[in-house]
């Protein structure tokens, strides 16, 4: 009865505005939410957990949820994914949304950039592949899955099926179907997305819980204040390498508009930096030049990048992005010799064709 009375008081100050900054109060709903899972996944109840996703959500997330919240929420989803062993080192790209919806679906866009550089001369030795865990749509108008929708592209909805894309394309989409805690979480966001809960705990716990478990990542958050639970978040989660980046007007990926603040983790180390546009060689772009929208819009601005080699700020954010992904091979000694190389590959038809088998030959 008394969890009765918190969960609707917190809930009253969420619809009057006031936001609870309270860290510690939080404690208490990991043990929650661990109960929520078990209950959702013996019962198919999901009440509890959308109760919880209410309360951490949105300005109360942002300023109030710690990696010790995010790594043992994080923990128990996983608990429940079947052991993958992977035959390739894994990378995964991919943004928390929340961010308003500036842009197309960058990071999608920089997996296929980055699997191409993967399947090119320089790698081909190499066991480096892409295994994106991605879903719906949060604060942009098109997520992962809804884009990859429009392009056609088949998403793995097995380990075998990843095995089958990774060896023939060094490229995977991974549907929520393998992590069955996610997959049964999909009627529940869902919900509280119409209900006007654009971004919740999920946005956070989605780049956490790949079940294939790449061991290199780029995360980008949609809050600064986010960079620091999500580093130590995986951090204790043990993945060797990741970025987490924030661009400066808030954008969950490396900006070509400005400035990015990035935490670079490192085999348990963790340091912190900032890298510009002008540093590898580009022009700072503009909302409207990189803004995506419905799907289809972020499909076609996908398909120009890859069909024609379409040049300008769409190019140079994959690129980028592609880049900082790259780096974490720990192949370069530094960003910007990484960005060089998917500069490189760019210009090839390396990309053209790897996206066309994507989008045609994932059967």
């Amino acid at each position: 009865m008394l969890r009765v009375f918190f969960y609707g008081f917190l809930l009253i100050l969420l619809n009057c505005k006031i936001h609870v900054n309270l860290p510690n109060r939080f404690i208490p709903m990991v043990i929650d939410f661990c109960n929520a899972v078990d209950t959702l996944m013996k019962t198919g109840c999901s009440g509890d957990i959308k109760k919880v996703a209410m309360i951490l959500s949105e300005e109360n997330l942002r300023s109030g949820v710690t990696s010790e919240i995010l790594a043992k929420m994080a923990t128990k989803v996983i608990s429940f994914v079947p052991e993958y062993q992977p035959e390739k080192i894994l990378f995964d790209i991919v943004g928390t949304g929340g961010d308003c919806g500036i842009t197309f679906n960058v990071s999608t866009a920089a997996a296929f950039m980055l699997a191409a550089v993967f399947a090119g001369p320089t790698f081909v030795k190499h066991p480096f592949a892409v295994a994106k865990f991605g879903g719906s749509a949060s604060g942009k108008n098109s997520g992962s899955v809804d884009v990859l929708n429009s392009l056609g592209v088949h998403l793995a909805h097995s380990f075998q099926e990843a095995n089958l894309h990774i060896e023939s394309l060094r490229l995977a989409f991974i549907s929520s179907r393998t992590n069955p805690v996610f997959e049964k979480m999909r009627v529940v966001r869902h919900e509280l997305r119409k209900e006007g809960f654009g971004f919740t705990i999920f946005n956070l716990l989605g780049p956490l819980v790949n079940p294939t478990n790449p061991q290199k990542r780029l995360i980008g958050v949609s809050d600064s204040r986010l960079m620091i639970p999500m580093t130590n978040a995986l951090k204790t989660l043990g993945v060797e390498k990741a970025l987490v980046v924030c661009g400066h007007c808030g954008e969950d990926e490396v900006s070509i508009m400005g400035p990015t603040e990035v935490m670079y983790l490192d085999e348990g180390k963790v340091s912190q930096f900032q890298i510009e546009p002008s540093e590898f060689d580009f022009e700072a772009g503009n909302g409207i030049d990189i803004c995506g929208g419905s799907p289809d819009v972020s499909a076609t601005i996908i398909s120009n990048i890859f069909k024609y080699r379409r040049q300008g700020s769409t190019m140079d954010i994959v690129v980028l992005n592609a880049g900082c992904a790259l780096f974490l091979t720990g192949l370069f000694p530094t960003i910007e010799a990484a960005v060089r190389h998917v500069k490189d590959i760019a210009m090839s038809n390396l990309p053209r064709a790897l996206f066309l088998s994507a989008c045609f030959g994932m059967d």
